[in-house]
């Protein structure tokens, strides 16, 4: 890694503090982390489908050892439990009713989409352990 890159890698930690708190997380039997979103993007039709900027939000998740989730802290986020699937690498990838969360082991970013019959919600962000 040369100077300048140093230098970039750096300011980019320290311009985004969730950047600089990931890391890689063991998730195969079970994690309880603390998420911060970095991005995203909520769409509703009530208004000829509107979109609202993003309100940066923090929650807290439990996953368990048989691959079970609960959004046990949150705002706006779906506290039904999620289910993992198969066949999905990286990490976690869980599914409940209307939303589906996908968390990578090596990095902590995670992606979350939620569609409702009237609105849709997708956040991005770092997790970390809590």
């Amino acid at each position: 890694m040369n100077h300048h890159t140093a230098i970039f890698v750096t300011f980019l930690t320290l311009g985004n503090p969730a950047l600089g708190l990931a890391g890689p997380l063991n998730l195969e039997n079970g994690a309880f982390v603390q998420c911060d979103s970095t991005s995203g993007a909520y769409t509703t039709k009530a208004s000829n489908y509107e979109t609202y900027v993003h309100a940066p939000i923090s929650f807290s998740a439990l996953i368990d050892s048989f691959g079970e989730m609960r959004i046990n802290s949150g705002d706006v986020l779906d506290f039904s439990p999620f289910k993992s699937m198969e066949g999905k690498a990286y990490g976690y990838y869980g599914q409940s009713t209307y939303s589906s969360f996908q968390l990578e082991s090596a990095t902590g970013r995670f992606f979350f989409v939620q569609n409702m019959p009237n609105e849709a919600f997708m956040i991005t962000g770092v997790c970390r352990y809590r």
